[in-house]
């Protein structure tokens, strides 16, 4: 995925969301599909901070599960098509 230049909008809408979610520690949710694919040039690290995440979820700020509601509840993002 990292490849894409651009990717279909529901998969930079995916990895937007985990931007938020910060499991690295220094995503920018507003460097876009450039910083997911930073986000995504050591894959092996990204995935072992994914498995990790659960024992961080009580850091979860209310403001970054708004901004997540807010993308994944907008109809032009389309995740149903991801099937």
């Amino acid at each position: 995925m990292k490849a894409l230049a651009n990717p279909p909008i529901p998969v930079k809408m995916v990895s937007k969301c985990i931007m938020i979610l910060k499991p690295i520690g220094n995503e920018n949710e507003a460097d876009d599909w450039g910083g997911a694919r930073i986000m995504m040039s050591d894959p092996g690290k990204l995935l072992t901070k994914l498995k990790e995440f659960p024992e961080k979820i009580g850091d979860v700020k209310s403001s970054q599960i708004q901004k997540i509601e807010r993308i994944v509840k907008d109809p032009a993002n389309k995740f149903a098509d991801m099937d």
